[in-house]
């Protein structure tokens, strides 16, 4: 599918096409490309790109009906406008991930969606607030407003939810992207600089009744167990991996009879 021109885009938002209409998700689940979201009233647009469209408008509708959309002029505009004052164009079809981003910063600067007047994106770049840094008055407001702000604790409920909504869920292209990265002396040194002088607090007596209720309800399968003993028959502990255990059991101050035996 051939882009749309600027030309084009404007041809359509000044004929008030779609107006009012919902984006399908289900006909546009599975597009990659660029869109973007025209008030025709104002004429002010919001351009962003997806893997998948529909499901990507979706998730505008959703916020934006909450009110907790993320561009905050788009939200006013929605808030003082309306639905039916919205258009949703597909601007160009991106077949490759890569190339993505690249196509949204092109439409972001051609119809200058970044403008205070022309556009709702709040960022100049494509990707949103990638590689942006915010400014030292941005960040101390931000952690003010979440000092002394706690989570509610989960009920069993809850996490036996979120137990069986991961339970045998994989994540390759994480586990891929991190396979065989070495950190560089550097950057060693600035993990050993910031750690240095930090201690770990204490458990409290509930915490360590929590994480022990925690792993008696722990079960370990049998192809679990056989690969464990697989894994460590034969291996031997090295003379310092043996120094080292005595030295951590004889600072818990543990009894030389309990202490462990060279292998």
């Amino acid at each position: 599918m051939a882009p749309i021109s600027v030309e084009q885009i404007a041809a359509r938002v000044q004929a008030g096409l779609v107006v009012g209409k919902r984006p399908v998700r289900r006909t546009n689940m599975k597009i990659s490309g660029v869109y973007a979201i025209f008030n025709v009233v104002s004429g002010r647009l919001y351009v962003g790109s997806s893997y998948t469209i529909g499901l990507r408008w979706s998730s505008h509708i959703h916020q934006l009906e909450r009110g907790t959309h993320h561009a905050l002029a788009l939200q006013r505009s929605w808030n003082k406008h309306g639905e039916a004052a919205f258009s949703w164009e597909i601007l160009e079809h991106v077949v490759s991930h890569d190339a993505l981003f690249v196509r949204e910063q092109f439409w972001i600067n051609a119809l200058g969606a970044f403008h205070p007047t022309a556009g709702f994106n709040g960022y100049p770049q494509a990707g949103g607030p990638r590689g942006h840094k915010a400014s030292q008055k941005t960040r101390d407001r931000m952690s003010e407003t979440r000092k002394g702000r706690k989570m509610p604790p989960r009920s069993d409920e809850h996490r036996a939810a979120i137990g069986a909504g991961r339970k045998g869920k994989k994540y390759p292209a994480l586990s891929k992207a991190k396979t065989g990265i070495i950190a560089t002396p550097q950057a060693r040194a600035k993990m050993s600089a910031a750690r240095k002088g930090t201690k770990a607090k204490p458990f409290t007596d509930k915490h360590k009744a929590a994480i022990s209720a925690a792993a008696s309800r722990r079960i370990v399968s049998e192809d679990k167990k056989q690969f464990l003993r697989t894994y460590w028959k034969g291996r031997q502990k090295s003379q310092e991996h043996l120094k080292n255990i005595k030295a951590a059991w004889e600072r818990k101050k543990v009894p030389a009879a309990q202490l462990p035996l060279p292998i």
